[in-house]
C-alpha cells in the first residue's frame, strides 16, 4: 500500500503582521494535550527573568486562543504576579501546523549544547562587573561546576587588552582564583 505524502506548512519564514497584543493572563487557554513537563524550579527562573528581564518573547496562541508556545512563560507571568501577557495570534496557521509547531518549540532547544570553555567565560567576565549570576537562571552550584573547568584564556589581543583590566575571581567552592 502506497503511503501518503507528509503534510508541510505553507507559511513564509517573513511574517509582516507580526503583532503582539496584551492579553488578560487567564485569556489564553492551556492546550489540554501539552506533552511538555516541567519542574516547580522552572517556574520559578522563568518569573525571576521576567522580572529581571521584563517580557523578551510574547506567548503564542492559535485562532482559538489556545497556547502554541509559552505555556511556562505564564506559569511564570502568574508567579510574578502579572495580570497581563503580551500575546501572538498565529492565525496563519493550519491546525496541523501548530499541533506542529508546539512539538517542534518545546523539542529544538533539546538538540543544543552549552560549549562549557565559553559559559565558564561568559560567568567570569559578568562575574567582574559584579552581575549577580542568579539573574542568569543557573543554580550557582553549576557556576561553581564550570568555573572549576574553566579556561579564561582570551581569544584575541584586544580582548586580552579589555580582560587583563578585570579583577580576580575566586571559586566560592574551591577557593581557586581565577583571572579573566
Amino acid at each position: 500500500m502506497k503511503r501518503k505524502a507528509a503534510k508541510s506548512p505553507k507559511v513564509s519564514p517573513i511574517n509582516a503582521n507580526f503583532a503582539v497584543e496584551w492579553w488578560d493572563i487567564e485569556r489564553p487557554q492551556d492546550y489540554p494535550l501539552n506533552a511538555r513537563k516541567w519542574k516547580p524550579e522552572a517556574v520559578v527562573k522563568v518569573a525571576a527573568s521576567i522580572k529581571a528581564y521584563g517580557w523578551r518573547q510574547p506567548i503564542v496562541v492559535d485562532g482559538a486562543g489556545v497556547i502554541v508556545i509559552g505555556h511556562l512563560r505564564r506559569q511564570g507571568a502568574r508567579l510574578a504576579g502579572l495580570t497581563q501577557v503580551p500575546v501572538h495570534v498565529a492565525a496563519d496557521l493550519s491546525p496541523e501546523a501548530v499541533r506542529g509547531l508546539r512539538l517542534a518549540d518545546n523539542r529544538t532547544h533539546d538538540e543544543a549544547e552549552w560549549d562549557t570553555d565559553l559559559l565558564a567565560r561568559e560567568f567570569g567576565e559578568l562575574k567582574a562587573l559584579d552581575f549577580d549570576l542568579k539573574a542568569t537562571a543557573f543554580d550557582l552550584t553549576q557556576v561553581d561546576a564550570y568555573f572549576r573547568g574553566a579556561n579564561f584564556q582570551p581569544a584575541t589581543e584586544e580582548e586580552q587588552g579589555r580582560l587583563d583590566q578585570k579583577k580576580p575571581i575566586t571559586c566560592p567552592s574551591c577557593k581557586h582564583v581565577f583571572t579573566p
